[in-house]
């Protein structure tokens, strides 16, 4: 998990939008985690919620990729 999103503290700047375009670049294009109609379905759920939506949606796929814990760790990161 670390590998993976390490480096997006240091390089998502611009607000959620750029947070959620950096998120579909790397996760649905990139790695493939994740095809779009799911990307899709988290960010409408992750924008439904209260709170700030990149952060849930960095959860989010990080609980779908490596399980509960390591989303946490990712969430708390």
């Amino acid at each position: 998990m670390l590998a993976h999103n390490w480096h997006l503290g240091f390089t998502s700047f611009g607000g959620p939008a750029v947070h959620f375009q950096i998120f579909q670049q790397l996760f649905v294009e990139k790695y493939q985690w994740i095809d779009q109609t799911r990307y899709q379905e988290m960010f409408a759920l992750c924008q439904a919620l209260s709170g700030p939506g990149s952060t849930k949606m960095i959860y989010g796929v990080n609980v779908l990729r490596y399980g509960f814990w390591n989303g946490l760790a990712a969430f708390v990161a």
